[in-house]
């Protein structure tokens, strides 16, 4: 993902977190490959934030994927960088929908 592309993406945080952990969050997500899945289901959202875990890594169980990055997003913030989250999911349908639709194309998307 391009830092112009991950700027965008990630807009709506811009005022909400301080600019030293948003240029770091733009600089990991744009730091190299990424894979993006859609997926689709009965529940999905739901179901994926129940598998990713919390978004602080430090709050997350053993059965979560998040628990895998092993860092503190208070400690993180504190020092100015954003947590290193090996995984991203959407909150929301509505967010999925967005997300979805900034990253695919109508062609690149097969839902039968």
């Amino acid at each position: 993902i391009s830092q112009q592309k991950a700027k965008i993406f990630y807009s709506h945080l811009k005022t909400k977190i301080p600019s030293t952990v948003f240029n770091s969050l733009i600089e990991y997500i744009s730091s190299g490959k990424v894979i993006l899945i859609v997926l689709q289901g009965k529940n999905v959202v739901k179901k994926i934030r129940k598998i990713i875990g919390p978004t602080d890594p430090k709050k997350a169980k053993k059965i979560h994927v998040r628990l895998l990055s092993n860092e503190d997003m208070q400690v993180q913030f504190k020092k100015g960088k954003a947590v290193k989250n090996l995984i991203h999911a959407s909150a929301t349908i509505k967010e999925a929908k967005r997300e979805i639709n900034f990253f695919f194309t109508t062609k690149e998307l097969n839902f039968n």
